[in-house]
C-alpha cells in the first residue's frame, strides 16, 4: 500500500512538472509570438510613415519651392513616431532633387525611402520666357491687319519681332517703347519701326531672318518637340476643344476644336493663361484683353488665321508656330514681362501655381530598412 502510495505521489509530481513545463512554453510562445506581431506592426507603421513624409514633402514643396525639408511627429498607442525628410541636389542633374524620408520609434523599428524628384516650369527650363511679345516661326506668315507691338525694353537691344524669315506685311505692323503706347486708344503715339506693304523703317528692335532661330519652336518653348504630343500633354492642366473651358490659369492645349474665341477665356494679371492652339483659327467677336502666352501651331497644310477687333490687347507675347498663318484685325500686343514671369515661376515664389511641375523619376523609388 505505502508502495503504491509513493508510485501514484510521484506520478502526480511529474504530471504536475510536465504541465508547469507545457504552461511555461506556450506562454513563452504567445509571448514571442505577441513580440513578432508588434514588430511586424511597428515595421508596417513606420514603413507607412516613411511613404506620409514623401507625400507631405512633395504636396509642400508644390507650395513651398524652397522648403528644404520636414519634420514631424506622429502619435500611436505603440509609441510616437518620428519622421523627416531631407531634400539635396541629385547628383550633377540640373532640376533633380533627391528627396530621403526616414521614420522611426523608440522601439528600433526604422525605415527610410530615398527617390529623385524632378522640378520644372511648363516654359522649357533652359530657354524661360519669350523676349519678344512676337515670334513668327512660319514661312509665309502674314500681316494683314493692323497689328501694334509694344517692345520688351529691358532686352538689348530692344526686343518686338524675332522672325525665321522676312516680314510679310500687307496691312500695318507698327512698333514702340511702352512709354511711347497710350492705353486709352491701344495705340503706340511714337515709332520705333514701321512697316506697311509700301515701305518699311525698320529700327534694332526688329530681328528678322535670322538663322539661328530655333528649327522647333514647340521644343524651344516647352522642351518637347511637336512629335512628343504625349510630353507635351502631360504638362499641360487640360486639353480642350473648345477655349470656352478655359476659366482659370494653367497651360491649356486647344485641339480639335472648330475655333478658338478668346473672348470667352478668362485671365488676368494675377492669373494668366498659357495657350497652345493647334490647327485651328484663332476669333473674339469683342475686344479683349487677354493676359499670358499664346501659341498657334498646326500642319503647313492648314491656312490658318487670328482675327482680333479694334481696341483689343494681348499682354504677354505671341508666337506663330505654323505656315501660312495670317494676323487680321486690329490689335496690341504688349510685352509684359510680369506676366511672362509668373507662367515661367521665374521667382519661385511661394504658393500653388499650374506652371511648377513636380515629377518623381521612373525607378529612383527606393525602400530601405
Amino acid at each position: 500500500m505505502i508502495s503504491k502510495g509513493i508510485t501514484t505521489l510521484a506520478m502526480s509530481v511529474l504530471l504536475l512538472i510536465i504541465l508547469s513545463s507545457m504552461s511555461v512554453f506556450i506562454t513563452r510562445a504567445k509571448v514571442a509570438e505577441r513580440r513578432l506581431m508588434v514588430n511586424e506592426i511597428e515595421a508596417r507603421l513606420v514603413q507607412a510613415a516613411a511613404e506620409q513624409a514623401i507625400a507631405e514633402a512633395i504636396a509642400q514643396r508644390h507650395v513651398l519651392p524652397n522648403s528644404p525639408g520636414l519634420s514631424q511627429v506622429l502619435a500611436h498607442e505603440l509609441g510616437d513616431i518620428h519622421y523627416q525628410v531631407t531634400i539635396e541636389p541629385y547628383g550633377a542633374l540640373t532640376g533633380v532633387l533627391q528627396l530621403t524620408a526616414t521614420a522611426n520609434m523608440a522601439s528600433g523599428a526604422r525605415s527610410r525611402i530615398r527617390l529623385a524628384l524632378a522640378e520644372r516650369s511648363v516654359l522649357n527650363p533652359q530657354h524661360r520666357e519669350p523676349s519678344y511679345p512676337l515670334l513668327l516661326a512660319g514661312e509665309n506668315n502674314r500681316i494683314l491687319g493692323r497689328l501694334q507691338l509694344v517692345t520688351n525694353s529691358h532686352h538689348q537691344p530692344v526686343a518686338s519681332v524675332w522672325a525665321r524669315g522676312e516680314l510679310n506685311v500687307q496691312g500695318t505692323l507698327q512698333t514702340c517703347y511702352p512709354s511711347d503706347y497710350d492705353g486709352a486708344t491701344q495705340s503706340c503715339l511714337q515709332f520705333l519701326s514701321q512697316v506697311e506693304a509700301s515701305e518699311q523703317q525698320l529700327a534694332a528692335d526688329m530681328h528678322l531672318a535670322d538663322v539661328n532661330f530655333p528649327a522647333d519652336i514647340v521644343e524651344y518653348i516647352f522642351g518637347y518637340g511637336a512629335a512628343q504630343a504625349d510630353n507635351l500633354a502631360a504638362l499641360a492642366s487640360a486639353v480642350v476643344a473648345e477655349c470656352s473651358h478655359i476659366q482659370r490659369p494653367g497651360f491649356y492645349i486647344v485641339v480639335g476644336g472648330s475655333a478658338c474665341q478668346l473672348d470667352q477665356v478668362v485671365s488676368s494679371p494675377e492669373a494668366p493663361v498659357m495657350l497652345l492652339i493647334k490647327d485651328m483659327p484663332v476669333i473674339a467677336q469683342n475686344p479683349i484683353q487677354l493676359y499670358g502666352l499664346v501659341m498657334l501651331a498646326g500642319s503647313a497644310e492648314q491656312s490658318l488665321s487670328l482675327t482680333l477687333p479694334h481696341g483689343s490687347e494681348l499682354m504677354g507675347a505671341l508666337i506663330v508656330g505654323a505656315d501660312n498663318v495670317s494676323l487680321n484685325g486690329d490689335f496690341s500686343v504688349r510685352y509684359d514681362e510680369g506676366v511672362l514671369c509668373l507662367i515661367s515661376d521665374c521667382r519661385r515664389t511661394p504658393g500653388e501655381t499650374p506652371y511648377r511641375i513636380l515629377s518623381v523619376l521612373a525607378g529612383s523609388w527606393h525602400d530601405h530598412e
